[in-house]
């Protein structure tokens, strides 16, 4: 059942709430609604589309790269429980009281309590979810309706950390990489904005993750890793449209932006598409 949460107006000044996109920050809150009292929801983008945008002309994939941009910007986390995957709101119980709290999913990971949480990151935001949790239509809401505006502005890559100590992502290299190791694959001619936005996302999900070859904590590192993704990922006849196809189909190849797409970076990582080696 959803949930009537509480959006006060720190969340809109926020530092760790305006480093991701106006679409991102709705779909955020509309998470909130349809998670369980301890902050956790299926990691469905069909089953999020449906709650936060049933009535508009938004697609499963472009809710993939809103929830990629809550899980780089550590709003978010992912665990995984008896086969199934779980988001979880990063320090929900810190700064969520709750009376009488029902639990429909597992307990997130303990150390979802020490990541950073948007309210952590604005000196002028104190808790932006304290308040009880009573079933929808027991509670008063708002009348007023919030504008999501369609762009931002991206920013220049830097060398170095990150303000949140992860290694910087260095998108051209990314992408030399890929030019390099699969040469057959379709070439990137236009490093646009929302490209690079892809990309910060994966390596940066890529940089927490304990499964080899990530897990790094500097540039070289994260490099070195990525070009032991793409050697992986270029041996897949699949992705590289070496597969038979159906009849009358042309044959799959994997571009950039499927291999940096949440569900095809998750399915290269899961071994997915090297089925013909097994």
């Amino acid at each position: 059942m959803a949930r009537i949460r509480t959006v006060k107006p720190e969340f809109w000044t926020s530092e760790q709430i305006m480093e991701i996109t106006p679409l991102a920050r709705l779909a955020f809150i509309a998470l909130w609604s349809f998670s369980d009292d301890n902050g956790v929801h299926p990691a469905s983008y069909k089953t999020l589309r449906a709650e936060a945008f049933a009535g508009d002309e938004i697609t499963a994939d472009v809710v993939a790269e809103l929830v990629a941009e809550m899980l780089r910007e550590r709003l978010l986390g992912e665990f995984e429980s008896s086969g199934k995957r779980y988001w979880y709101v990063t320090g929900w119980a810190k700064h969520q009281r709750i009376d009488k709290p029902t639990y429909r999913h597992p307990e997130p990971p303990r150390e979802s309590t020490c990541l950073g949480v948007f309210a952590e990151h604005s000196p002028n935001a104190p808790r932006v979810l304290d308040e009880p949790s009573p079933p929808e239509g027991n509670g008063k809401e708002g009348n007023g309706k919030e504008e999501a505006i369609a762009s931002v502005t991206g920013k220049p890559e830097t060398g170095g950390l990150s303000a949140d100590n992860q290694p910087t992502c260095p998108a051209s290299e990314i992408v030399e990489l890929y030019h390099e190791l699969m040469p057959l694959n379709p070439r990137v001619k236009v490093l646009s904005e929302p490209r690079k936005r892809v990309i910060r996302a994966r390596w940066k999900e890529a940089s927490l993750l304990a499964s080899k070859p990530f897990g790094y904590s500097n540039r070289q590192e994260g490099l070195a890793a990525w070009r032991e993704f793409f050697t992986v990922c270029a041996e897949s006849e699949f992705l590289t449209g070496k597969a038979v196809a159906s009849a009358g189909r042309p044959p799959f190849v994997a571009d950039i932006d499927f291999l940096m797409s949440p569900k095809g970076f998750a399915g290269c990582l899961e071994n997915k598409y090297h089925r013909e080696a097994a």
